[in-house]
């Protein structure tokens, strides 16, 4: 039997994704399944305000941001979700190895960010509330360091 060259040839099989992309999008996915899961426990948070017993143990700041959150409730899940929803089809995208992804993705990190800021600086007044910041500025330059591998 007689193998033709083209039949043999190396790009006309699929690429195989990267390992640290791979492991990105990973916790992409994990991170997406946090974000609905706590979004989920925003009104139970909400609850806390009418318990003196948690709110006189509560810093004021920790209050302010409580009180601001649960003004803000409905927007505030909307953004997440959207967001949320964004970053998981940009992941999902760059599985595929599509530069789109990438672009979708970032979109999907920076409007939840955004939406902290207008509800107020103090969002981000915690160690706590800060990871909330940095952590997608870390998975942004983690995907940054990978946009070579994405080519359609």
């Amino acid at each position: 039997m007689e193998y033709n060259q083209d039949m043999l040839s190396l790009s006309d099989q699929p690429k195989k994704l990267p390992e640290m992309l791979n492991v990105l999008t990973i916790l992409t996915f994990v991170g997406c399944a946090f974000a609905v899961i706590s979004t989920l426990f925003l009104p139970f948070g909400c609850k806390v305000l009418e318990m003196e017993e948690i709110v006189d143990k509560m810093k004021p700041n920790e209050i302010a941001v409580l009180e601001q959150t649960c003004a803000n409730l409905i927007p505030l899940i909307t953004i997440i979700a959207i967001g949320t929803i964004l970053c998981l089809v940009g992941a999902i995208l760059m599985r595929k190895l599509k530069q789109s992804g990438y672009l979708i993705y970032i979109a999907g990190q920076i409007i939840p960010i955004a939406a902290g800021f207008f509800l107020g600086t103090q969002n981000f007044s915690d160690w706590k509330q800060l990871i909330g910041l940095v952590l997608p500025i870390v998975f942004i330059v983690l995907y940054i360091t990978q946009r070579k591998h994405l080519v359609n």
